[in-house]
């Protein structure tokens, strides 16, 4: 009887020590890992902090080449408004990145805003100063040239950074993801209710895979929602012009973004009036696709009353900017299959190029602001002149930046739509040419028209 009555209170002060313990290993445990998230949620917040910045950066500089660029093409003064309103706030912006980079101790992040800063007054004194003189150059091409080196220049170092910042986000979580276990792990093994913290820790387990699990399954139906949408707004079947050949591709960048905001269109308005038009919207997703096809309708719709592909574009960014604000590139123009003349204008989209007869390549005149930033924005009309046996390619940025080297990227396009030429599907025979040896890191849209005689 006394054995068994002392029994009873000396375990019921083992669980209450045992208990004891456990709480208090689990206090101490928590308060570890709650400071550590307090830490990471600090280094995410200036990570966060620093893209924007970034962002800031990038759009001072893209404001001022696009204001430069544009009064060097008008030697309209408006063109400066945005120029100077970023060459205010440019240096600003630099200072307070480099700041949070210093905060979050990168400094090779720092040293690239160092060399932006260096490039940007390289710019300002070799670019902008020549082009702001009281008389006009007689020949800005070389000054063009230096201030489209620099720029990708200054877009790799931005690249660089926003690298930087991603892997010192990945780094802090990781830390935390280590030091976290590590202390979980120590204390289940050091109290009894190892047991007890196992279970949790499985619960929890399973709420994230649950809750990974329903994320996954988002992901999947909205791809599938944006793959059917993809096919039912790119053009399947191309207009059959007599004395003119049409051809198409889209490839997408890769099978887990493979939606995106590229397209091509052709439609035979009249007999002698063909539309085309290609574009790129900025980003991925059922967004950029469902804002790619009101782009493309706009497009159409407007081309139906608007003989001027200047026009159209301008209807079309005014329509975007109603609905959006994402960026868009694109070349809408009119082709006459009798006479086989180009009418087109562009906006902020690479050049289309003509390939000759004899098999020499050309990049056709370009100018215009992309869509979606500009409410006034206006766009030039370009004419261009084709002969029976040349060919017209149209085609998105994936198809010459994909290795960042866009100068390299656009000599190998020449050689590629001059071997096509004579193709009878010009449009994959550049596509598997660019691609024979790497794949494309963003989606690819080329739509060309062949010249015939018969």
């Amino acid at each position: 009887m006394n054995s068994s009555g002392l029994a009873i209170p000396y375990g019921g002060r083992a669980i209450f020590v045992a208990t004891t313990v456990i709480v208090a290993i689990m206090i101490v445990a928590g308060w570890i890992i709650f400071q550590n998230a307090v830490s990471l949620g600090l280094v995410q917040r200036q990570v966060r902090d620093a893209e924007v910045v970034r962002a800031r950066v990038l759009s001072d500089q893209l404001d001022e080449e696009s204001g430069i660029r544009g009064y060097a093409a008008t030697q309209n003064p408006l063109f400066l408004e945005p120029y100077n309103e970023a060459a205010a706030v440019i240096d600003g912006d630099f200072g307070a990145l480099d700041r949070i980079l210093a905060a979050l101790s990168i400094p090779d992040a720092r040293a690239q805003v160092d060399h932006e800063r260096t490039l940007h007054a390289q710019w300002v004194q070799g670019v902008v100063a020549p082009l702001t003189l009281g008389s006009p150059l007689k020949n800005t091409i070389n000054v063009e040239l230096r201030g489209k080196q620099l720029t990708d220049i200054f877009h790799l170092d931005d690249a660089r950074i926003a690298d930087a910042l991603s892997a010192r986000g990945d780094a802090a979580d990781r830390d935390f993801r280590r030091t976290s276990i590590a202390i979980l792990v120590f204390a289940a093994s050091g109290i009894i209710g190892i047991v007890l913290v196992g279970t949790a820790m499985m619960r929890r387990q399973m709420v994230m895979e649950r809750a990974l699990d329903e994320q996954r399954m988002l992901y999947e139906n909205e791809r599938r929602v944006a793959d059917a949408l993809q096919e039912a707004f790119l053009a399947e079947n191309l207009p059959a012009v007599p004395r003119l050949l049409l051809s198409r591709t889209y490839h997408p960048a890769s099978a887990e973004a493979r939606v995106g905001g590229d397209w091509y269109d052709a439609f035979d308005i009249s007999e002698r009036r063909l539309l085309i038009s290609i574009g790129d919207v900025a980003g991925h997703g059922l967004e950029a696709a469902i804002l790619m096809n009101r782009a493309r309708q706009s497009i159409l719709i407007s081309s139906l009353h608007e003989e001027r592909p200047g026009k159209v574009l301008e209807q079309t960014n005014r329509a975007i900017l109603v609905q959006d604000t994402r960026m868009v590139t694109a070349i809408c123009g009119f082709i006459d299959p009798e006479k086989f003349e180009i009418n087109y204008a562009t906006a902020g989209h690479p050049p289309p190029i003509l390939v000759r007869s004899d098999g020499s390549s050309v990049f056709l005149p370009h100018d215009g602001l992309v869509m979606g930033t500009d409410e006034s924005t206006t766009y030039r009309d370009f004419t261009a002149q084709a002969q029976p046996g040349e060919l017209l390619v149209l085609y998105t940025d994936g198809l010459i930046e994909y290795d960042r080297d866009i100068v390299a990227g656009e000599q190998r396009l020449l050689a590629a739509a001059s071997k096509a030429r004579t193709s009878l599907d010009p449009a994959n025979s550049i596509l598997n040419t660019i691609f024979a040896d790497t794949a494309p890191v963003d989606d690819v849209a080329i739509l060309t028209v062949s010249f015939r005689s018969a």
